[in-house]
């Protein structure tokens, strides 16, 4: 009974080799030849990939500061409108002015809050704006193409109608000669 019990227990390790060993081929040994296929088949891009990745990662950024300019601006917004309702309640605190700053310091540390994000905002849609200008030069740089295909030649058909200049049709017929 013994016996039986280590055998099944060498048995089964055994077997879990094999399928190791049967996923490790599969997931390994089967890629290489899939990598050839694809190397052969799949031409690889001559364009430089870090314009590929620049525009996207520029119109990324772009948007990301837009939004952030745009949250900022209106959070500074919402601050004067807080400062203003203030100033209607408590006109004193907003008249008595001291060099054009506010003689209240809370008053005036909000001002500054508001200043503050208003400068934020200002320049995160400067760089917005910026960053959306380059993203559209990338855009563009990236559409060309550095080599040419190859060119067709075009033959226009051997029959031609096509309208005169007086009005009427004309009907012009091109027959190719081979020289002997």
């Amino acid at each position: 009974m013994r016996m039986r019990h280590v055998s099944t227990a060498h048995a089964a390790v055994r077997g879990g080799r094999r399928i190791l060993c049967t996923v490790l081929l599969c997931c390994f040994g089967g890629s290489a030849a899939a990598h050839a296929q694809l190397v052969d088949t799949v031409p690889t891009p001559k364009r430089n990939q870090f314009v590929r990745v620049a525009k996207w990662t520029t119109l990324a950024a772009s948007a990301g500061a837009a939004v952030y300019g745009f949250t900022t601006s209106r959070r500074a917004d919402d601050g004067y409108a807080a400062l203003e309702t203030l100033c209607e309640e408590n006109r004193p605190n907003c008249e008595n002015r001291i060099n054009g700053a506010y003689a209240d310091a809370d008053m005036e540390r909000r001002y500054q809050e508001v200043l503050d994000l208003d400068g934020k905002a200002r320049t995160a849609l400067t760089a917005s704006q910026v960053g959306v200008a380059a993203t559209v030069l990338l855009f563009i740089y990236d559409l060309r193409n550095p080599s040419s295909p190859k060119g067709i030649p075009y033959e226009p058909r051997a029959l031609q109608i096509t309208p005169a200049r007086d009005g009427a049709l004309a009907l012009s017929l091109r027959l190719r000669l081979k020289s002997p």
